[in-house]
């Protein structure tokens, strides 16, 4: 008797999220997007809480500029660094 193949055969090898991002398609799109998403999340809380401490009002926009292209750098790395090794 053949032996059923389950659901969670099919991905032996885990992929890094630089890979999802540089092998494109949805999950590269989506792992892009959470970069950028998460990034302005981090620090526009980290400008945020910065706010608080100094009572500015313009660290958090430091903060989630900071995310932004923190979060664009680190999608623009993993893409080229891949494709280098292709």
């Amino acid at each position: 008797m053949a032996e059923e193949k389950k659901w969670w055969d099919g991905d032996k090898k885990l992929r890094t999220t630089g890979e999802l991002v540089s092998d494109g398609g949805l999950s590269g799109a989506v792992m892009s997007i959470l970069y950028l998403i998460i990034g302005v999340a981090v620090w526009g809380g980290i400008g945020y809480l910065g706010d608080l401490v100094f009572s500015t009002t313009w660290l958090v926009w430091v903060g989630v500029l900071i995310g932004a292209i923190g979060g664009l750098t680190l999608v623009f790395t993993h893409m080229t660094r891949q494709n280098k090794d292709r």
